[in-house]
């Protein structure tokens, strides 16, 4: 470990684009899609504009997370000492102030979920650790806005996971 923390980047992950209810869990230490939700070996889901965390209502871990505005994915260094929420009923932790801006049917594209730059998801690990977490995109492939009718529901996003338990990248 020279002090560098590795940037991951996950594309295309799917968020129930059948529509099915259906939550995909990821883990951020495996950078890779596992089982859930009742075990600890998941610290995010993903279903539709919806992430959740490994916490209250929706895991038995102790994750949680808070949404950051106004940052810098390279320059955020530090996450808050204070703030961190769980999931509750109807109000995942990740999910105000929201990480997107949707375009309803006057804006352009219409019907689009956009990323709003400068906001970072901030994620407390089932098992205590942090992450800094930033959706690129919600359309397979990765475009930020949808050309030629992509697909919805697939995420791209970037991350790095501090395996130290330290708030600190």
């Amino acid at each position: 470990f020279n002090g560098q923390i590795e940037t991951m980047i996950v594309k295309d992950l799917p968020a129930d684009p059948e529509r099915s209810g259906e939550i995909t869990y990821f883990s951020l230490r495996k950078n890779s899609i596992v089982e859930g939700p009742d075990n600890n070996d998941w610290d995010i889901g993903f279903n539709s504009i919806n992430v959740l965390t490994n916490s209250g209502v929706s895991g038995p871990g102790q994750g949680g997370g808070m949404v950051l505005t106004g940052e810098i994915f390279e320059k955020l260094k530090a996450l808050p000492v204070d703030g961190w929420r769980i999931d509750k009923n109807g109000e995942p932790a990740l999910s105000s102030p929201s990480w997107y801006r949707y375009t309803g049917s006057e804006g352009s594209p219409p019907h689009t979920i956009i990323p709003t730059p400068g906001v970072i998801l901030a994620i407390r690990t089932v098992d205590n650790r942090y992450a800094k977490l930033q959706v690129l995109s919600y359309y397979l492939g990765g475009a930020r806005i949808p050309r030629d009718g992509e697909a919805s529901r697939y995420y791209t996003f970037r991350y790095q996971f501090q395996p130290n338990g330290s708030k600190n990248f």
